[in-house]
């Protein structure tokens, strides 16, 4: 995608940021893209008083970050254009305000994915650039087993609401999938129509909303020039994303971030449970944001 120049890779020198380096090397070179690599050093609120001891300690803590971030990925970034920086400060704040301050396009964040700890989601950092930043973010869920580190996209499951708002989100993964040779498959979720034994729904209902869904999507994908396989279901919006993502073998899932909300699905209220139950990697675009 031309439009993707800027790639930022904030580095906290975790075995995951490690396995995703040859997956965030390959997405720049496919676009020719500019990495710039960055870690924050954060000290211990006690340290930012101005007492010379404390001084020399931050100065040799931005001196340790400064060699191990020359060291980082040497083999994986082979080629690639790479900018390397260390900067003082809360990692999430000074990640948001470095994507502002040097025109950044994305930003790849690994994550630790499901598991045993998934209630944490993939660490609070990532959670507070997901909900700070208004840049497009890459979240590699389960970097440690990345589906390709060349990559290459095969199957791309795009997540969307009914409304005018996500019509950029299947333009850019219309674009992705033409310029992998990708399949593409656009998920919609009818959340609001789950039965209970205290509130049955006919089933001529759930079908009629059903097709509704179905119609507003085909209008959606024609406006955007795409063609796309649908898949409209009822239930849970992560349960139902995921479960689409795992049966049409997804590299990739593309999803809206913001705060929409309507009874057609409300989408972008679930993008924390989303990139934590998704068995691929996620990119997921705030409002207006598109590559061209």
């Amino acid at each position: 995608m031309p439009g993707l120049t800027r790639i930022l890779f904030p580095i906290d020198f975790s075995e995951r940021c490690t396995y995703a380096a040859p997956y965030v090397a390959a997405l720049a070179r496919r676009y020719q893209s500019h990495v710039l690599l960055l870690n924050a050093v954060e000290p211990m609120p006690a340290m930012y008083s101005t007492g010379e001891l404390v001084v020399e300690y931050l100065r040799e803590l931005e001196q340790s970050a400064k060699s191990q971030l020359a060291n980082f990925g040497q083999d994986a970034f082979k080629g690639v254009a790479v900018e390397r920086t260390v900067v003082m400060g809360q990692p999430s704040r000074s990640i948001v305000d470095y994507a502002v301050q040097n025109s950044i396009d994305l930003i790849v964040m690994p994550t630790h994915g499901r598991g045993i700890f998934r209630e944490l989601l993939m660490g609070s950092v990532t959670l507070q650039v997901l909900h700070d930043s208004n840049h497009a973010v890459l979240t590699t869920a389960h970097s440690v087993a990345l589906p390709s580190t060349t990559g290459d996209l095969h199957s791309i499951v795009c997540a969307v609401d009914l409304g005018p708002e996500d019509l950029h989100i299947i333009e850019t993964a219309y674009r992705l999938a033409k310029d992998y040779g990708a399949a593409l498959h656009l998920v919609h979720a009818v959340e609001s129509l789950q039965p209970t034994p205290e509130f049955p729904i006919e089933p001529e209902l759930v079908d009629a909303f059903l097709d509704d869904a179905r119609q507003r999507l085909e209008e959606m994908q024609e406006q955007c020039g795409a063609k796309c396989e649908l898949h409209v279901h009822t239930g849970d919006v992560a349960i139902i994303v995921r479960k689409a993502a795992i049966e049409l073998s997804a590299d990739l899932l593309v999803i809206g971030r913001g705060k929409l909300h309507h009874h057609f699905g409300r989408l972008r209220t679930h993008v924390g449970a989303l990139v934590r139950e998704s068995p691929c990697p996620v990119l997921s675009l705030p409002e207006g944001t598109t590559w061209k």
